[in-house]
This record gives structure tokens, C-alpha cells and sequence, in this order.
């Protein structure tokens, strides 16, 4: 059966739209009616030879590998842990192989509320690859509201491609950790007991305690020390030093370039990782293959906590 399709004119432009089952659907925006005209009448030759998908079936999990590409090409900052967070939390919601059209806000709320009780995930190293593995901890909040954002960011994108009338996302909202939870995992600083057990520990490589050494004596993100190049390290000046550049997947997170002064342990730290390595260009603590580590990989901090 072919659906219905028409042009009506909206804002001064021209939509071109088809009703499918009963429910209405835009298929595009044009600037003239002779543009849509033209689409129209393709799209119903099309539609009679059954060489196109239900128009419809717009999924939002078609819709964000396509908006996920254009955000590419646009050269956004990024992209690969938008990916990251696309793949492992928006497409497990429910709705991910729904029409864009038939979610609603009250679905968005109920995978907020599953995503923030679900366990988190752990990169961990098998052979030549990655495999992510739950842990005994939930999502965190922060990672919750970065997969909210992405999805109100491509709903609003569709909104202004008129593929859908409205942004059910902004609406919803994460659920608020309970009072318990805050008072049980409250943001803290290691204690220098901590730090020695840390950074003396058995149980972690050599390569993971000087990392964490390093970590914690000069105040660095995790992403920003497995970006560091010995290039950037100067261990042989009066007063050794770093200079930190970016991060894992770009600039740093404030967008500024900083000089660090080496206090002694991770001038120690820093020496002796280079007497392992035996190498001093290229990456300071690259993976197996010399590249930087994945952005979910925490060199077991998770489960040494």
C-alpha cells in the first residue's frame, strides 16, 4: 500500500509529509514547492515499486549513527566517547529501535531511572583487544547526565530537521541519588595512607603504580597522563618539569595548556618508568600497541578501590 503524502507550507518553506498506520511523519523541508514538488513525486515512485523503507521507520538508533557521523565530519571534539556513551547507554534504553516519533518523555524517565541503577562497565584487556565487564558499582550520575545530553542533543538536531515536532528528552530528568548514597560515597581526597598502600601495592604492575605515583604527585587526569610524550618532560632540568597538552581524545578539559613542576616522587617516578621503557619519545604510558589507552580503560582503579 502506498502512503499518503502532501506538501504544506511551514515557516515560510515547504514540508513535505506522509501519514503511515495512522501517524503522521515528516520526510523533509524544502525552500520552494517546486524543490518539494519534485522529491514528491520520486518519493511516490519509489513508494510504488517497494524500493523503499517504510518512511516511518525512522529509528533513533538509524538516526544517531547518522547524526553521530555528521557530528564527525564537523570535526566536534570528542566524538569517540560520544560514541562510546551512544553505543553502551542510549541504545540499551528500550526505545532505542522505536520510531524517533513514538517516544515519549515518560519513556525517557524510565531508562534514566534503569540506567542509573545499572552496573558499570570496565574496560579490560583480552589478547589483542578490549572486553568490558560489569563491576560491583552502579553507572554514575556524571555518565548519566552525559548520555541525557547526548540524547536531547540529537533530538534537538531532529527537531530541526523537522523529522520530529518536539524534544521529548528536555524534559526528563535524572533521578536523584538518595540521601544514603550521598553520605556513603562522598567525593574525597586519598590520605597519605592511602597514598603509600596505592603506590606500594603488590597487587598492581609496576607500570600501574608509577602511574598512579605520577597521578597523584602531579595533580593529572587520567587522560592527560595517557596522553603525555616524553617530548613534554623535562627530568634533567634544576627543577624538573612537564607540560600537559591535552587529553585522551583532545584538548585538555579546561582548554589550556599548563606547566608542571615535578615534586621528587614522580621525578622518581617518572625516571624509573623510563628506565623500563627504554625509550624516550612517543607516548610516556602508551597501550600494547604504542597507542593511547581506550577512555573507559582506569588501569584497574575500579577494582583496587
Amino acid at each position: 500500500m502506498t502512503p499518503t503524502s502532501w506538501i504544506e507550507r511551514h515557516h515560510n518553506r515547504f514540508r513535505l509529509r506522509v501519514r503511515v498506520d495512522g501517524r503522521k511523519s515528516t520526510l523533509g523541508t524544502f525552500d520552494t514547492r517546486e524543490e518539494a514538488e519534485v522529491y514528491l513525486r520520486a518519493f511516490r515512485a519509489e513508494a510504488e515499486t517497494g524500493a523503499i523503507e517504510n518512511p516511518g521507520s525512522l529509528t533513533l538508533r538509524r538516526w544517531g549513527e547518522e547524526w553521530l557521523a555528521r557530528r564527525e565530519l564537523e570535526g566536534v571534539r570528542a566524538v569517540g566517547k560520544e560514541r562510546s556513551v551512544w553505543r553502551t547507554h542510549v541504545l540499551a534504553a528500550d526505545f532505542a529501535d522505536w520510531a524517533l516519533d513514538s517516544i515519549r518523555t515518560r519513556d525517557v524517565q524510565d531508562w534514566l531511572a534503569e540506567r542509573s541503577r545499572a552496573p558499570a562497565r570496565q574496560g579490560r584487556r583480552r589478547g589483542a583487544g578490549m572486553e568490558h565487564v560489569p563491576t560491583n558499582r552502579s553507572v554514575s550520575a556524571q555518565t548519566v547526565k552525559h548520555a541525557l545530553r547526548l540524547l536531547r542533543q540529537a533530538l534537538d538536531t531532529a527537531v530541526a530537521r523537522d523529522l520530529i515536532s518536539t524534544n521529548v528528552a528536555k524534559l526528563a530528568k535524572p533521578p536523584r541519588p538518595s540521601v544514603q548514597g550521598e553520605l556513603a560515597d562522598p567525593w574525597t581526597f586519598l590520605s597519605l595512607d592511602e597514598v603509600h598502600a596505592l603506590t606500594t601495592s603488590e597487587r598492581l604492575s609496576e607500570r600501574e603504580r608509577l602511574f598512579f605515583t605520577v597521578a597523584v604527585y602531579t595533580g593529572m587526569r587520567r587522560g592527560e597522563l595517557c596522553a603525555l610524550r616524553w617530548n613534554d618532560v623535562d627530568l634533567n632540568d634544576a627543577r624538573p618539569w612537564l607540560t600537559v597538552r591535552r587529553g585522551a581524545t583532545g584538548p585538555t578539559k579546561s582548554g589550556r595548556i599548563r606547566r608542571c613542576p615535578l615534586l621528587p616522587s614522580a621525578h622518581t617516578a617518572l625516571q624509573r618508568w623510563k628506565e623500563l621503557r627504554g625509550s624516550d619519545s612517543g607516548l610516556v604510558f602508551p597501550n600494547d600497541r604504542g597507542m593511547v589507552f581506550s577512555t573507559t580503560y582506569d588501569f584497574g582503579w575500579s577494582d583496587r578501590r
